[in-house]
């Protein structure tokens, strides 16, 4: 006969079990065995020996028959059978857009995912965490989404958060995702050289080959100004542009930094005057080259200005105004126009929502881990890096494949200009 007092007691052990507690079961001789509180175990990842250690009375020859019963009954009582799926990004300060972008695309794939079946049955289910676009935020969205046992992460946004928190998913086997991050060294020097740490972005350092080129066949006789911000991203782009550049024989006329975050830049704007620049390369994000733009042409200055992705930002036009007209910025194929983001695209604006890439590539994030994991299996973490690492996976973004650094397989940069208000391929 099924003695639901008995199961009862099974569920209060395994629970146990979870909380790490050592306490001996009834008849047992041995502790339990510690586990850790930081990542609790659910269902699935339940062995057979602990059901049986928690039901010490029932006869051997028949306790492994009925630990499917069991699983089934605390299943039902408690623990959880589903897929946590992580997200790190900022939800505060001049990059929360991004981070609204990212949630959007999670939670649409996610609702996709789950009226199509899940995984194996298992649905999804999304945790979302603030990191504040900097180191100890993303410390403490990492630590809150390890505690939270997410499978997975998709995130960071902002390159210090994302390479903090890597580390903890590393040590905590959860496989990360960011559709965001571009510093190079987030994926090459990830804490896992065989896998564990991706992105579905393109590097920022990529962009330097397409940059040198439009320079040279563009402005190459033009005295060249190049400034940057002092960050990993907008000085790496600035030093490697310079380096590239000069390789051929083009030298620039000034090289300085100036301190981000200003709401003016009059000073700045007169070392370019001053140095007779006719073209000028800044290597920075959005809200400062909106406001150099804006101070150069307040000053009478109309000399172009060039700088990499961050300036395809819509904030960038909404700061500089008219006086980023003409502005030319290098990004990747817009995500947008792809013929296989076209469902989704049109699903957002009946949202009466204007689509973002960053919600695409935050969707497709979410396909990738859906189908890695139906494949490799949930709660493996090498099993899903290696699936992730060899497999091919369909997406709103096409087929995505990753490198041996764990880089998307991505297409070249590309050029693009501000034209009253809107992004336009250079060159239309």
């Amino acid at each position: 006969m099924f003695d639901m007092d008995r199961f009862k007691s099974a569920k209060t052990c395994v629970d146990d079990f979870n909380n790490g507690f050592e306490t001996l079961p009834a008849g047992g001789s041995e502790p339990y065995p510690q586990t850790s509180t930081a990542r609790q175990p659910r269902v699935r990842d339940l062995e057979p020996e602990m059901i049986l250690l928690c039901l010490p009375d029932i006869p051997r020859p028949l306790s492994k028959g009925l630990v499917a019963l069991a699983l089934g009954f605390l299943t039902c009582t408690g623990l959880r059978a589903e897929i946590v799926i992580g997200v790190a990004v900022p939800l505060s300060g001049q990059f929360a857009d991004f981070g609204r972008d990212i949630q959007l695309g999670v939670n649409l794939a996610v609702a996709r995912a789950n009226a199509s079946g899940g995984i194996d049955g298992e649905s999804l289910r999304v945790v979302v965490e603030d990191d504040k676009c900097n180191e100890a935020g993303g410390r403490d969205a990492a630590n809150r989404l390890i505690g939270a046992n997410v499978d997975a992460v998709i995130g960071h946004v902002c390159w210090r958060a994302s390479i903090a928190g890597s580390a903890l998913y590393n040590a905590s086997e959860i496989v990360q995702i960011s559709p965001a991050t571009r510093y190079g060294k987030f994926t090459e020097e990830r804490p896992d050289p065989a896998g564990g740490t991706y992105r579905l972005v393109g590097r920022s350092d990529r962009q330097v080959p397409f940059l040198s080129k439009l320079i040279r066949e563009r402005f190459r006789n033009l005295r060249l100004a190049i400034v940057h911000d002092n960050s990993p991203y907008g000085k790496g782009l600035a030093t490697a542009l310079q380096t590239d550049l000069a390789s051929d024989g083009i030298r620039d006329v000034l090289f300085v930094d100036y301190e981000p975050g200003k709401n003016q830049y009059r000073s700045l704007v007169s070392k370019v005057n001053d140095a007779v620049a006719e073209v000028l390369f800044v290597g920075g994000y959005f809200g400062d080259a909106a406001v150099i733009v804006r101070d150069m042409r307040a000053r009478g200055m109309t000399i172009p200005m060039i700088g990499a992705d961050a300036l395809g930002s819509s904030e960038f036009q909404t700061i500089a105004g008219p006086a980023g007209n003409g502005t030319i910025f290098s990004g990747e194929a817009d995500p947008r126009k792809l013929n296989s983001a076209r469902d989704l695209v049109a699903r957002i604006a009946a949202r009466d929502t204007v689509p973002q890439p960053y919600t695409v590539y935050a969707y497709a994030a979410v396909e990738t881990l859906v189908q890695a994991i139906d494949a490799a299996g949930p709660g493996d973490y090498r099993a899903l890096s290696d699936m992730l690492n060899t497999s091919a996976f369909r997406t709103v973004l096409g087929t995505v494949r990753f490198d041996k650094t764990g880089d998307a397989i991505v297409p070249a940069y590309t050029g693009y200009q501000w034209v009253d208000g809107s992004v336009r391929p250079l060159g239309d």
